[in-house]
């Protein structure tokens, strides 16, 4: 898993309770197409398991956020349709904050691992465990004995 989907996954279960893969799906809905699972395993990066997208279309189904579209009977796939609305929109908006911060922790552990190439004592400063510090906006400081969680 790259650290992209780490950090989307990681917001979305941080929003929605536990659910990693949603906000992905989420995303992918703000054409306003009908669309089946099959379709949002092929638009998401390192795609969850079929199971997953299932799960979650039940859950926004469950929730009235997607209706199913009749198709053919020999069509055994079920396709179903976003209804309008702007959550869509705002999942995106969610996915590209989570990705803008995955690429500022990428270029940040690149300069500092570059740092520490060039000087010894900042690598065994780095790796010492007693050094904590936050490198996603989704981390919170813990006031109790002031490092990050």
């Amino acid at each position: 898993m790259t650290r992209r989907t780490d950090a989307i996954r990681s917001l979305s279960r941080s929003i929605f309770g536990g659910a990693q893969y949603r906000l992905e799906v989420m995303a992918e809905l703000r054409s306003g197409r009908p669309f089946s699972a099959v379709d949002l395993s092929v638009l998401i990066v390192d795609a969850p398991p079929g199971k997953s997208i299932h799960t979650e279309l039940k859950c926004l189904r469950a929730a009235r956020l997607i209706s199913e579209v009749e198709r053919p009977s020999s069509d055994r796939s079920k396709s179903f349709v976003p209804v309008v609305c702007s959550l869509w929109d705002a999942s995106r908006d969610l996915v590209s904050m989570a990705e803008a911060a995955a690429e500022r922790e990428q270029a940040i552990a690149e300069v500092l691992r570059d740092a520490a190439d060039n000087r010894p004592q900042l690598r065994t400063l780095l790796e010492s465990p007693a050094i904590q510090f936050p490198l996603s906006p989704f981390t919170q400081p813990d006031n109790t004995n002031n490092t990050w969680r």
